[in-house]
């Protein structure tokens, strides 16, 4: 299922960002583009790191940026950003650097859920980890998402 939305157009690499804010903005560019997330939606996500802290970054240089889905996400959607430079988000902790990122919006709490099973399975092979820190273009990105 995430074959289906996380496609070329979705898939930014080679991306150079300074900090979290652009960051963020690179990774929904293409949903926003699309009309698949609104700036609301964006809203969302810095209001979530705000009030929760960087517990997006889910494994050391990914991060997976998502709001609420009550504002501004019109379809469910999935993008990826890698990034040519490591942005370091935390001096005091190592592992809370990004060097690619996803953005995720969901409609409702339930019709995502296969999609999150499809990232998961990703983020669970090493060698599509190693790829996606690596700064790869989006042919080796598509090819390992669709083996």
């Amino acid at each position: 299922m995430i074959k289906e939305y996380l496609t070329k157009e979705h898939i930014l690499t080679k991306q150079v960002a300074t900090n979290l804010e652009e960051t963020i903005q690179i990774t929904t560019k293409s949903l926003l583009e699309k009309n698949i997330i609104t700036t609301d939606y964006l809203d969302s996500i810095r209001e979530t790191i705000e009030k929760f802290g960087l517990y997006m970054i889910i494994i050391p240089g990914v991060a997976f940026f998502h709001g609420s889905h009550e504002r501004g996400v019109h379809e469910v959607g999935i993008s990826l950003a890698t990034f040519e430079n490591k942005i370091v988000l935390s001096e005091e902790d190592p592992d809370k650097y990004i060097s690619a990122a996803f953005c995720f919006s969901a409609v409702d709490s339930e019709s995502h859920l296969s999609i999150l099973q499809g990232l998961v399975e990703l983020l669970s092979d090493e060698a599509f980890l190693e790829l996606i820190r690596s700064n790869p273009n989006e042919k080796e990105i598509l090819e390992r998402i669709n083996r």
